[in-house]
């Protein structure tokens, strides 16, 4: 590696970071959850704490709603990865339980007007 390649390095490196913090660390706390499953979609307000009961494909997860993020508690999956995936509260976020077919998107705008950006 010579010197040019580690300042062509180092550039890209800063205008990541720079990309990154300009267009992601502005996100604001969600309003609602989107919660699909194979019953269909529904909505969930994450001002106020509950507990939420969802059938999928294997059968029951528990969702609950605290403190104004949501997460999956229990879910008769294998593996748990949507458990360890934790509680999520900004406007954004998504999460699943696959073999369940149960999935969570935290919905909310930026300050800027965008929900995301895609490239």
């Amino acid at each position: 590696m010579r010197l040019g390649d580690g300042l062509l390095l180092a550039a890209a490196l800063s205008l990541e970071l720079f990309f990154i913090h300009r267009y992601w660390a502005g996100a604001t706390t969600g309003d609602i959850a989107v919660i699909q499953s194979p019953a269909g979609s529904q909505e969930v307000r994450l001002d106020r704490d509950q507990t939420l009961t969802v059938m999928g494909a294997l059968g029951p997860s528990i969702l609950e709603v605290r403190d104004g993020a949501i997460g999956f508690v229990q879910s008769p999956c294998s593996r748990k990865i949507c458990i360890r995936s934790g509680f999520h509260s900004h406007a954004g976020a998504t999460t699943a339980c696959v073999p369940n077919r149960i999935s969570l998107s935290v919905a909310g705008m930026r300050e800027d007007g965008f929900d995301a950006i895609h490239h």
